[in-house]
């Protein structure tokens, strides 16, 4: 059982939360097969493709609604953001041991103008579950980033994007882990250092009550996904609403 409450208490003080192991290993084998299959869609990987995008994915994979549509996670999401959650982007990603070092550089998704005496929220207004179904290890591909409290400074703490950053942490997570991150946390992405693909899906969440567009937000919809949405309530509420 997850402790909402204190995963956002969590996100509050230090930006993230990973919930390890949320999804099983079955489940696991069923979304690498699901995410292999749009990859040689797309041609594969090899040494001179490392890296496959799979936008929107719930759109292009409607069978991964049971792993977006999880009650107990969306009823945290609910905790996280104070409001009904709204699925506002599904993505995935899969790479392989040519990718980059640094598969993507230090980036945050935060994209709103923050007022100049800097931000005074009461919780974030956007978040990610993003899940790591190898995990998350050296060996694999880790998720890196910088932990922040809630209204902390956004600015870019260091010049290079494509470096290690003082105070960074290099989260270790077993595969099926899910990390919920605000939308303002700095991380970054290293490929792994043993060959091997590296799987990663998820959503950005954000308020009901806050409809702010936003550049990464897509429409996830088709007439497989409306069947779904009547059978898991849970997914229909966060594309439909509350």
């Amino acid at each position: 059982m997850i402790d909402r409450t204190a995963v956002a208490t969590e996100i509050n003080e230090r930006g993230y939360c990973v919930l390890e192991a949320c999804y099983h290993e079955e489940e696991c084998r069923q979304i690498r097969a699901i995410m292999d299959r749009l990859c040689e869609q797309k041609g594969g990987l090899s040494p001179n493709t490392s890296y496959i995008g799979l936008v929107p994915f719930l759109q292009l994979a409607p069978e991964m609604a049971p792993f977006f549509g999880r009650p107990d996670l969306v009823e945290t999401f609910a905790e996280v953001l104070q409001d009904a959650p709204r699925l506002a982007h599904s993505g995935a990603s899969v790479t392989n041991e040519y990718a980059n070092p640094f598969i993507i550089s230090w980036h945050t998704h935060y994209q709103w103008e923050v007022p100049p005496d800097g931000l005074n929220r009461q919780q974030p207004e956007r978040i990610f579950c993003n899940v790591y179904v190898d995990g998350s290890t050296p060996e694999i591909g880790q998720l890196i980033l910088i932990p922040r409290r809630l209204n902390d400074p956004i600015d870019q703490p260091c010049s290079d994007r494509r470096a290690d950053w003082p105070g960074q942490v290099n989260v270790v997570a077993p595969p099926g882990s899910a990390v919920i991150f605000d939308s303002a946390l700095w991380h970054t992405g290293k490929r792994g250092t043993k060959p091997g693909l590296r799987h990663l899906f998820g959503g950005e969440y954000q308020r009901w009550h806050d409809l702010r567009p936003h550049p990464e937000d897509n429409i996830s919809e088709s007439p497989a996904l409306a069947q779904y949405k009547r059978d898991l309530p849970a997914l229909r509420r966060l594309i439909d609403g509350p």
